[in-house]
C-alpha cells in the first residue's frame, strides 16, 4: 500500500497562502452563521410585532376606544346618582340609579409584550421602536387597576343598607364620597384610554376603522346619543384633565 506523505511547505509564502485559505473559510462560515442568526431574530421580532398589534388593535385598543366613547354618558348617570343622594331618596331608589350606571368591565392584557421582553426579542428592536411599544403598554396595568377600583366602588355604593328607608345624612356623605371616586375613575379611564389610542398610531396597532364604527354603533344602542366618537390625536401636556389624573394617582 502506498502512503502519501504531506508535502513540505516551500517557503513562507506558500505557508501564508494555506493559512489564509483556512482563515477565509472560517470567516465565511462565521459570517454565514451570523447572517442566519440575524435572519432568525428578524423573524422573531416581526412575529412579536404582529402579536402585539393584534393584542392592541383587537383587544386593549378597542376597549380603550369603547371606554372613551361613553365617558360623557357615564358622567351623566353619576350626576343622576348624586341628585338622588342629595334629595335623600330611599336606598332602593338610589340603588336603582346605581344599576343604570353600567361601566363595562374589561380585562387589560399585555401578554404579547411580556412575551417579547421575556424571550429577549425586545432587545433586538431599535431603541425608538421599543420605546413606542413600551410607552403604550406601560399604561395597560394602570387601566386594569382603575377598572378594578371602579368596580369595587360601584359594589360598595349600597353595601349594608336596608332598602326600606331613606338614606341618612351619614350614609349620604359616604355615598357622595363613593360617587366622587367613581367620577375620578371615569375621568382617568377616559384619559388613559385616549393616551393608549394615540400611542397605537405610530406602531400601526390602532383599532381598524370598521371595528371602531361597530363599537360606536353598539355603544349608541346601549347608552344613546351621549356617545362620542373618540379621535386618535394626542392630548396636550397642559390639559387640565391630564394634570388632575396625575394628582389622583
Amino acid at each position: 500500500m502506498e502512503i502519501h506523505q504531506p508535502k513540505p511547505f516551500h517557503g513562507w509564502r506558500e505557508f501564508a497562502k494555506e493559512v489564509g485559505i483556512i482563515v477565509l473559510g472560517v470567516l465565511i462560515a462565521l459570517a454565514a452563521e451570523q447572517t442566519a442568526e440575524a435572519f432568525r431574530w428578524r423573524q422573531r421580532v416581526e412575529q412579536a410585532r404582529q402579536a402585539m398589534r393584534v393584542e392592541l388593535s383587537q383587544d386593549d385598543g378597542l376597549q380603550a376606544y369603547a371606554r372613551a366613547s361613553i365617558t360623557r354618558c357615564l358622567a351623566v348617570r353619576l350626576d343622576a346618582i348624586q341628585r338622588g343622594i342629595d334629595s335623600r331618596l330611599s336606598v332602593a331608589q338610589v340603588v336603582a340609579l346605581a344599576k343604570a350606571y353600567r361601566p363595562p368591565y374589561r380585562t387589560w392584557e399585555s401578554d404579547a409584550f411580556r412575551s417579547a421582553v421575556a424571550s429577549d426579542v425586545s432587545s433586538h428592536m431599535a431603541a425608538h421602536e421599543l420605546a413606542e411599544w413600551s410607552g403604550v403598554y406601560a399604561n395597560i396595568p394602570y387601566l386594569g387597576q382603575v377598572t378594578e377600583k371602579e368596580q369595587e366602588l360601584l359594589n360598595s355604593l349600597s353595601d349594608g343598607l336596608p332598602f326600606d328607608r331613606r338614606i341618612s345624612d351619614a350614609e349620604a356623605d359616604r355615598m357622595t364620597r363613593i360617587v366622587q371616586g367613581l367620577r375620578r375613575a371615569n375621568a382617568n379611564l377616559d384619559l388613559w384610554s385616549r393616551v393608549v389610542l394615540f400611542g397605537t398610531v405610530p406602531i400601526k396597532a390602532a383599532p381598524p376603522a370598521s371595528d371602531r364604527k361597530a363599537v360606536t354603533a353598539d355603544a349608541r344602542q346601549l347608552y344613546g346619543s351621549c356617545v362620542v366618537v373618540p379621535d386618535l390625536k394626542p392630548l396636550p401636556a397642559s390639559d387640565s384633565q391630564f394634570d388632575r389624573a396625575h394628582r389622583d394617582e
